[in-house]
């Protein structure tokens, strides 16, 4: 018992998360259902149910906390592959790996989804980002978001 728990603290350590606070704004998905960034953190490895992913060398996890409002009477549709993490430097645009409920529970979640009228979606979004730089913008669609870090 004593040897897993070492293990599990080890791995807690090693995994060397950053996290950043964000200004809880209000962002624009489309005319009926918008959202607002929680918070960022970026990571060499992730953990998952099945194991451990590393990124590649050069490469960091970027999670990304969102909050998603439907605020219709009507049941609305969301498309998660139309968010990108910009580079701004390069241009290059970092498409979504995958995104998962925020919670103790990981599982990958579907890439399109539906939100029932006037309910919220807390989702995390994750994406590989170069590990020499913070990611300031995401791109939704058309748009282009600044994210709002607090100092």
């Amino acid at each position: 018992m004593k040897k897993l728990l070492y293990f599990t603290l080890l791995i807690c350590f090693t995994s060397c998360v950053k996290v950043y606070k964000v200004e809880p704004l209000l962002n624009n998905y489309n005319e009926n259902l918008e959202f607002k960034i929680k918070n960022i953190s970026i990571r060499k490895t992730y953990q998952t149910g099945g194991g451990i992913i590393t990124a590649n060398k050069g490469y960091r996890f970027v999670e990304m906390d969102l909050d998603i409002f439907n605020r219709t009477n009507v049941d609305r549709k969301i498309n998660y592959r139309d968010f990108y993490l910009l580079d701004f430097e390069t241009k290059n645009k970092f498409p979504l790996q995958w995104n998962q409920p925020r919670g103790p529970i990981l599982w990958m979640g579907k890439k399109e989804k539906e939100i029932k009228s006037d309910k919220i979606k807390k989702r995390r979004l994750v994406f590989i980002f170069p590990q020499d730089r913070k990611p300031k913008f995401l791109i939704v669609g058309d748009e282009l978001v600044e994210i709002p870090y607090k100092s």
